[in-house]
């Protein structure tokens, strides 16, 4: 009994661990889609603007901190353009 507790507890562990990557991977994808919507629409400005780069800040602290990483987030930024 104590052993299909345990196998219990395991597979909800991977599924919630399962999610949360998903999670941060589509976190990470969408700010291309996103940020080309706001450009197409021209409305790229004031309190939008401020919103994207305030939910994006975590990508944008990364890549000041990462050269890999930024140079990674612009080649995915570009093949939206």
């Amino acid at each position: 009994m104590a052993d299909e507790e345990r196998g219990g507890v395991r597979r909800w562990a991977v599924r919630i661990g399962s999610v949360l990557v998903a999670l941060l991977l589509l976190y990470v994808l969408s700010i291309a889609p996103v940020y080309v919507l706001l450009v197409d629409r021209n409305s790229f400005t004031g309190e939008r603007a401020e919103w994207f780069m305030s939910f994006y800040k975590p990508l944008f602290s990364l890549a000041r901190q990462s050269p890999w990483f930024r140079q990674l987030l612009v080649w995915y930024l570009s093949l939206w353009q």
